[in-house]
């Protein structure tokens, strides 16, 4: 006789049994399936929005921005990277920010550009254009075809006239990659090319292009990585991350933000599929104890017989093995299928694009479901001892605690003794009632929590922009710059859009706050140290101004020098200001100290001050007219933490939450106050800069035009609020755009808009707006944010989130009902017997049902206690989880907990008259 291996004995216990092996089947094959389905949605999901992203950014990992000194050979040889590309940016359109130039081969398929009317241009005289870079010429009509002479400045070179053919309108890709915010220098050494040319376009007279050059990482390379290695303390090398799930370029890491955003892009597969996944696992382990309970006899005489606990685990879990390589092909294959649909259905969504490596963690989760939920009954059926499995010497042990008693009745004894042999055979049931009803109350708090209402009074689409000032160079005087903000010609073509009734707009200017003698405590600045991780400490100030001006050049000295300080940079912080201040002195013939204050002026018919104004009234009458302002003086609180950071808030509420090393306190500013202010304002002339001498000062500020004004403070803000989209941090005044008129203060452009409609648009309205906003935003350089869009998405996320979990519950309800029914059904089938005996005594129905009542009643007070204990844990752990805890939803449980007992009772009900349906004698004679 051949020798029989674990594979043939599991093949003949399939043969055998196949019934008994079919409903471990379906389970193992369900846990394929969605995994697969799982993984290949997840993957298309990020796919899809890689896609997106890519349209706006290109494929490159990492920009680095006109540094001649990092030479190609040190990237190459760096081993960082897989590609280099070349960006050069040749000239740039005569008074305008509007750049031209080139890619070499490499960076234009990395860059991903696209026509979307049109073609690239393919001879010397031939030009692409973005559509934004053609508004801000002044070309708006322009058509595929037109011929433009320009006035081209060639960077360090001298103005040449060019004539190009416009043959195709790029899609926007120059705002998304901008990052003049981030640099101090010259924008012609940081703008990208929005005007395409070739490579064979004429060389200029004079004057060297700028090169960019763009990279992709070598796989396991990150951003930090590149920092790390490029920057090699001889050198400063400025690189940026192109992100593909923002669709834009940072100077730091996201990966940390990547990866949170990319957890929530694909947060509903992971709860579906995890959900689905646990309900196919507990199925697979039904299944799996309902096979070994067949089998106990035999697995009795193989421990007789001297079989080891590792050998009855291998021989009755090879049969799930089996099973789950034989499902592994189908459910691979009706995964795709899936998948595939889904992608038909949600086009741009989701992308259907299976590789191979996708079958490895396909299989892994498989493999994981069939390991973990066949663990538990293999290791139970193994841990049995021969004869204790021949005998039932277990149940044996326990029968010795049942005492007589000369009053009893039967079912309650019954009933009892059944839930004292076998405690745990309804654990399975008790935590899927769990987890049922802890997901109901989740439910119940995402329907109170989630606001059904529309858009109200929000505005419909939202354009914002940076306040592009040289406050951080002189911080004292309102510098009017060109092309910041919105012009009133701007404003005129919002208003003139179809459907458009209001403009909620919002722009920053600047003013000096004379300052009385002595200088009030709440424009001192404080020091606070901070211990880095190499244990080293240094100190930075903190003031209730919040901006990038230290106040601490209000107690300079004469004796101060430099040694008072802990290296040069923090010097000039604050030297710098105190030197323009001095000169400001001289100008203005004041000894009176002051600090820049930013001035907010804002529509504020719609702002709801009620819960923030500390001190005084809002009186929007006086605001219109100049006489009063309103004041933002938060109280101010730092903290500092490890690793060499600071915590700041201006929230007085967090006074409660946690002691802070700096407390502020705003105990300067009152209603009625009169506030002695100037605005000087006027054009920056082309030899100032950060560094410019103190005579150069005084000769700049006596250029000024100087506006003296003394409005009151007509209410107080103390506290963390929002305006519109931007939330204040630090000393501002606040009016309105009539007070500002009022007051014949001078600003830059409207930097945010908020365009409200008379009436929800259709579909066709909505993108006529929204490309005629677009269009104006990015002349200026603003973002565009559709919030109309916006709702509808949050929307749809919340429909479909409720959905989800809705769905969850009932899949949970019925799980938990068939799990406590199939295991009643099964002992009623062991206890058939029984069940003659006690009809042949005249047990009617109830009678007997309520013998198998309190395992049913017991699971679901299990369940029910331990997801009031998960909800209780939750409302004292994690107590900002939701706006409100709704304790009373644990009630709506305990009810559920109830309907939950009576159709688990319905089913048992419908198994009894199954066995009652048989004579009693065939019952008595079943064995």
């Amino acid at each position: 006789m051949k020798r029989l291996t674990m594979n043939q004995v599991a093949k003949a216990n399939l043969k055998h049994n196949r019934k008994a092996y079919l409903s471990l089947t379906i389970g193992v094959f369900l846990a394929v399936y969605l995994a697969c389905t799982v993984v290949l949605c997840i993957y298309g999901t990020l796919e899809a929005n890689n896609e997106k992203a890519a349209r706006n950014v290109g494929w490159a990992d990492t920009m680095i921005i006109n540094q001649p000194d990092v030479t190609d050979e040190q990237l190459r040889s760096s081993g960082l990277f897989d590609q280099l590309g070349h960006i050069y940016v040749t000239a740039s359109v005569e008074q305008s920010d509007v750049f031209v130039g080139y890619y070499d081969e490499t960076a234009s398929n990395l860059m991903y550009r696209q026509c979307e009317i049109g073609r690239l241009p393919q001879n010397a005289d031939e030009v692409a254009a973005e559509q934004s870079a053609l508004d801000k010429l002044g070309l708006e009509n322009a058509q595929i075809g037109d011929d433009f002479t320009w006035k081209m400045q060639p960077l360090e070179g001298s103005v040449e006239t060019r004539t190009y053919t416009l043959v195709g309108i790029l899609s926007e890709q120059t705002s998304y990659l901008d990052v003049s915010n981030w640099f101090s220098m010259g924008t012609g050494t940081v703008n990208l090319p929005s005007i395409l040319t070739t490579m064979d376009d004429t060389a200029y007279t004079m004057g060297t292009p700028t090169v960019h050059r763009v990279m992709t990482n070598r796989p396991s390379i990150s951003h930090s990585d590149v920092e790390k290695r490029l920057n090699d303390g001889e050198r400063m090398v400025t690189v940026f991350s192109i992100s593909r799930v923002y669709g834009r370029s940072y100077p730091y890491d996201m990966s940390m933000e990547e990866a949170s955003t990319q957890l929530s892009q694909v947060i509903l597969y992971l709860i579906l599929g995890g959900a689905l996944l646990l309900v196919t696992c507990v199925a697979i382990a039904s299944a799996m104890e309902s096979m070994l309970a067949q089998k106990t006899e035999d697995i009795g005489m193989l421990r007789a017989v001297g079989a080891t606990k590792k050998q009855i685990k291998r021989l009755f879990g090879r049969d799930s093995w089996i099973i789950s390589l034989a499902a592994l092909p189908l459910g691979v294959m009706l995964g795709c299928l899936t998948c595939w649909l889904l992608s038909l259905s949600m086009p741009g969504e989701l992308l259907f694009k299976p590789v191979p490596w996708l079958i490895l963690p396909v299989a892994a989760i498989s493999f994981l479901c069939v390991f973990l939920s066949s663990s538990l009954p293999l290791r139970r059926a193994s841990r049995q001892l021969p004869m204790g499995v021949l005998r039932d010497t277990d149940k044996l042990r326990k029968a010795k605690r049942f005492h007589s008693q000369k009053h009893f009745k039967a079912t309650k004894l019954i009933g009892s003794r059944q839930f004292r042999l076998h405690p745990m055979r309804q654990a399975g049931s008790a935590f899927m009632v769990a987890l049922m009803l802890f997901i109901s109350v989740l439910l119940g708090e995402m329907l109170l929590a989630v606001n059904w209402s529309g858009l109200g009074n929000q505005e419909a689409f939202y354009l914002s922009g940076a306040n592009r000032t040289t406050i951080e160079y002189e911080p004292f005087a309102q510098i009017q710059e060109e092309n910041v903000g919105l012009t009133q010609s701007d404003m005129a073509q919002l208003r003139s859009l179809p459907t458009v009734n209001k403009l909620n707009t919002q722009l920053t200017t600047s003013a000096i706050l004379l300052l009385p003698d002595p200088i009030p405590e709440y424009f001192k600045t404080q020091s606070l140290s901070v211990e880095y991780e190499n244990d080293y400490i240094t100190h930075m100030g903190i003031n209730a101004w919040g901006g990038g001006t230290d106040t601490r050049y209000l107690e300079v000295t004469e004796d101060t020098t430099e040694a008072d300080f802990s290296d040069d940079f923090e010097y000039r912080l604050v030297v710098d200001p105190y030197i323009q201040m001095h000169a400001l002195q001289d100008t203005l013939g004041i000894t009176q100290k002051f600090v820049p204050i930013e001035i907010i002026v804002a529509t504020l018919d719609d702002v709801d001050f009620t819960s923030v104004v500390m001190d005084g009234d809002i009186d929007l009458e006086a605001l219109d007219a100049g006489r009063e302002v309103l004041v933002f003086a938060p109280n101010m609180y730092a903290k500092s933490e490890r690793g060499g950071s600071i915590s700041q808030s201006n929230d007085i509420r967090d006074e409660r939450r946690q002691q802070w090393d700096i407390a502020i306190q705003s105990d300067y500013f009152y209603p009625e106050q009169e506030l002695s202010l100037m605005q000087l304002s006027g054009e920056k002339p082309d030899w100032f800069s950060k560094y410019t001498d103190e005579n150069q000062l005084v000769r700049f500020y006596g250029e000024l035009n100087q506006l003296p004004f003394t409005p009151k403070v007509g209410a107080v803000i103390k506290t963390d609020f929002r305006l519109g989209n931007i939330r204040p941090f630090g000393l501002r005044i606040i009016t309105t755009e009539k007070g500002a008129q009022a007051l014949g203060l001078m600003s830059n452009g409207v930097t945010s808009v908020g365009v409200s409609l008379s009436a929800d648009p259709d579909i066709t309205t909505e993108e006529i707006l929204e490309s005629a906003i677009r269009r104006i935003g990015m002349r200026r350089g603003m973002e565009f944010t559709n919030r109309l869009a916006d709702n509808r998405e949050t929307r749809a996320y919340e429909t479909q989130l409720l959905s989800l979990f809705g769905g969850m519950v009932l899949l949970f309800f019925a799980v938990s009902v068939s799990m406590q029914v199939t295991n009643t059904s099964r002992r009623i089938r062991a206890d058939e017997r029984m069940v003659g005996t006690l009809r042949a005594v005249g047990a009617d129905e109830r009678a007997l049902l309520a013998c198998y009542r309190l395992p049913t009643i017991m699971a679901a007070v299990v369940g029910f206690v331990l997801s009031a204990i998960a909800y209780l844990l939750m409302y004292f752990l994690y107590p900002i989880g939701f706006p409100q805890y709704h304790l009373w939803l644990l009630i709506v449980t305990a009810l559920m907990a109830v309907l939950n007992v009576l159709c688990a009772m319905m089913g048992v009900r419908g198994q009894l008259r199954r066995v009652m349906g048989k004579s009693i004698i065939e019952n008595i004679r079943e064995l």
